[in-house]
């Protein structure tokens, strides 16, 4: 398979699925560009209708750089495109809620659970596992709810993108998948064209669940507090 068909592979995935998951793709096109070598650097970059995707000569079905990539920029289409995210105030409602996406887009299509960023040999890392890595070892570094032009130098990435995939991905398990998809089809319905803030995803959030979630988001948007387990005990029963 070739590069271009890698790339459009992933474009049709991520249409289906986010058609399913959010709402309908409204518009007649959605184009690819791939840069030259010597234009990485406006490689992954969203416009609307369009994307800068980037890839390599050579590279493994098993590495699916280029799958994410053409993927997150796609799913951009949807909340920074048709949402309207202001990414500079508040950049978790664009690059939080795309990087959700595009775990659960790539784990669909790819990942089977395991392996949807690399699968090659005998490792097998997904993209959840991957930003998870990263994440931990900067958590307590600064706090979501930052302007984007705030966050001290290596933040952005973390606490814009990755903390904010991982918050939404935990009020999935903490809802339900069914909760989660009607709350992403009330926010595409309901703002469509329309710049919500911050506050109007968190309102949509209480009403559809039909729980107060303040204290969920007071703590993950405004702190930089992580859960710290450890072993207190362990008890053996033995059944007759």
């Amino acid at each position: 398979m070739t590069q271009a068909q890698r790339h459009l592979q992933a474009a049709k995935n991520m249409l289906q699925y986010c058609s399913e998951w959010i709402g309908p793709y409204p518009y007649p096109a959605f184009t690819i560009v791939d840069p030259q070598y010597k234009a990485f650097e406006a490689a992954g970059m969203e416009y609307p209708t369009l994307v800068a995707a980037g890839t390599f000569w050579l590279m493994p079905q098993g590495v699916r750089f280029p799958e994410d990539v053409t993927v997150h920029e796609g799913v951009h289409n949807y909340f920074y495109g048709l949402i309207g995210s202001n990414e500079f105030e508040e950049a978790w409602l664009d690059e939080g809620l795309t990087t959700y996406m595009g775990y659960k887009i790539m784990e669909h299509y790819y990942g089977q659970g395991e392996g949807a960023v690399l699968n090659i040999l005998d490792l097998q890392i997904s993209f959840l596992q991957w930003d998870w890595a990263v994440y931990s070892a900067l958590s307590r570094h600064d706090i979501i709810m930052k302007k984007a032009w705030e966050y001290e130098r290596g933040g952005y990435g973390v606490f814009a993108y990755t903390k904010p995939a991982l918050m939404l991905m935990t009020l999935e398990n903490y809802l339900g998948a069914d909760v989660m998809q009607d709350i992403l089809h009330q926010y595409y319905a309901q703002y469509k064209f329309r710049h919500p803030c911050t506050a109007d995803f968190i309102r949509l959030v209480n009403q559809v669940s039909g729980q107060d979630l303040n204290w969920f988001f007071d703590q993950i948007l405004y702190g930089s507090s992580t859960l710290d387990y450890k072993l207190d005990k362990i008890t053996v029963r033995i059944k007759s």
